[in-house]
């Protein structure tokens, strides 16, 4: 439950950043905005507590977690 509760979290500050965005002009990315960085550490610490929970997981899906995570997170 933390780890699901971590990426919904991530992904709702994701929608908050998108929505910061000015519709009129260019997309601007800011890698320093403060909704990137949380979404970030939550999507490390999400990967930390599932490489803590499935220490004994084969080396595909510790891949598979980490890929995964990689994918929704901005930097």
């Amino acid at each position: 439950a933390p780890v699901k509760q971590l990426i919904g979290a991530a992904l709702k500050e994701h929608r908050r950043y998108f929505l910061t965005q000015d519709e009129r002009s260019k997309f601007k990315f800011e890698r320093n905005d403060k909704l990137v960085q949380g979404s970030h550490q939550k999507l490390v610490k999400a990967y930390q507590l599932l490489m803590a929970q499935y220490p004994r997981e084969n080396a595909h899906n510790k891949q598979a977690f980490y890929d995964h995570l990689c994918a929704l997170d901005f930097i």
